[in-house]
């Protein structure tokens, strides 16, 4: 019987040292960890037999622990095929195999689980949270969530090719727009000289002793070309049609090939990211220009643009708008005026239509100044985020300021989400500026508009 005995032990301790050397390393799960020892389990093990579950599970200890049975063998790892029955909350064990650091020292085992006395495992032993995981497993629904994910990765990762294409040929159209801009602007500035060349060689009169000398009659544009800060307006003589002409500091707003506003028709669909922003300090004067309503606000309000953050400096009005959709033009434009710290402008553009009256632009309409140029400090608050729409949504293309010297450089961020305004707030704006303050759209001369 002894030697029945002996045989049986020495057949399952092969069948264990199998066991432990098979692939069930493959997918094994943690359950449970701390400063003393791991807990894991083979969830490729998971197997039903009859009415109970059966899994492997290891335990590796931080420290070399005593068998029990023979005390002089140590261990660092732990191998268990459990037995479970869900439905009882009942435990057992059939075989195990204990390492030291991967040399077998130990292995035990039975022939039939159905003759071994089943337990109630102690709450939250590693047994009781093996139980748990165990009779909770379902392999199918892992694996379809295993192939949810994996689709969800595959899709997120073309995804993020197609965007890093579109984003290449971005770059690519702004880099050329870029280059047709440069030689845009030497023509220009060889033919602005040319011109000159001509004008000042024809205002050479020949007197009666044959002599040459110049006419002491200036054109109006003249006058103005030597003045900085030149006064300009939004018609007549000094309109957006003669901007460039009224002074050198000007010039570009005739020449320039990156100016705005521009009419948005063709975008490119780039998955632009949602623009970071601080909108919650509230505006503290209001004053007007001559040329617009011009609010501005107590530091803190900025925006993140290209990793770089951009101030809120101030904030204006044109009516109508100044850019366009598809050639539509709305009845209002705000434009909130940010800086960054190296003089590179962002400007977020909101447009309004005519309908329900706004009863947060309310704020500032009540305190609209009919004197010109003397700042009012603003009675109620109100804040960046209460005009600028929620919705994240928006268009993007580089462009200028839309009034002299006509900066380029300037990142444009028109809002798609179109906000209204009531007719009577239109006509109270229209009565304190007594005009119309928008600049025509300009060429896009290449340029790409990205949504």
């Amino acid at each position: 019987m002894k030697h029945k005995q002996s045989f049986y032990t020495i057949f399952i301790a092969l069948v264990s040292i199998l066991f432990a050397s098979h692939a069930y390393g493959l997918s094994w799960t943690k359950l449970k960890s701390n400063d003393t020892r791991t807990l894991w389990v083979d969830k490729a093990s998971i197997t039903e037999q009859e009415t109970m579950r059966k899994a492997w599970l290891k335990v590796v200890y931080a420290k070399p622990q005593k068998n029990r049975q023979e005390p002089d063998k140590k261990y660092n790892l732990s191998k268990v095929l459990w037995y479970f029955k869900c439905s009882d909350q009942k435990s057992a064990t059939s075989q195990v195999a204990q390492y030291l650091d991967k040399q077998l020292v130990f292995s035990a085992g039975i022939d039939d689980i159905n003759k071994t006395v089943f337990i109630d495992p102690v709450p939250e032993t590693d047994v009781d949270i093996a139980m748990r995981f165990v009779c909770a497993y379902d392999r199918q629904k892992e694996a379809e969530m295993l192939a949810k994910q994996k689709a969800e990765r595959k899709a997120k990762a073309e995804a993020k090719r197609k965007a890093e294409e579109e984003k290449k040929k971005a770059e690519a159209a702004r880099k050329k727009s870029l280059e047709d801009q440069k030689k845009a602007e030497a023509a220009a500035k060889k033919k602005a000289e040319e011109e000159k060349a001509k004008a000042e060689e024809a205002a050479l009169t020949d007197d009666k002793h044959g002599k040459k000398k110049k006419s002491k009659q200036k054109s109006f544009f003249e006058k103005y070309k030597s003045k900085r800060n030149a006064k300009w307006k939004y018609n007549g003589r000094r309109g957006p049609k003669n901007w460039g002409e009224i002074s050198d500091e000007y010039t570009i707003c005739g020449i320039g090939r990156n100016q705005s506003p521009i009419d948005i028709r063709k975008t490119l669909d780039a998955k632009l990211t949602e623009i970071k922003s601080v909108r919650k300090f509230p505006a503290t004067t209001i004053e007007n220009t001559g040329n617009t309503i011009e609010v501005t606000f107590e530091k803190g309000n900025m925006l993140i643009v290209d990793d770089r953050p951009y101030h809120l400096k101030k904030l204006h009005f044109h009516q109508p708008s100044e850019h366009t959709i598809k050639g539509k033009s709305f009845d209002l434009e705000a434009q909130f005026i940010h800086e960054h710290k190296n003089g590179d402008t962002s400007i977020v553009a909101v447009l309004f239509k005519k309908g329900k009256e706004n009863i947060k632009l309310n704020k500032l309409w009540a305190e609209l100044p009919t004197r010109k140029k003397r700042p009012q400090p603003l009675s109620k608050e109100i804040t960046p985020k209460e005009i600028i729409p929620h919705d994240k949504a928006y268009y993007r293309v580089n462009g200028s300021l839309t009034t002299p010297p006509c900066t380029e450089g300037v990142k444009w961020i028109i809002k798609k989400e179109i906000q209204t305004v009531s007719e009577a707030q239109l006509e109270a704006f229209k009565k304190v500026l007594r005009k119309y303050n928008v600049r025509p759209t300009q060429k896009l001369y290449g340029r790409v508009v990205l949504e």
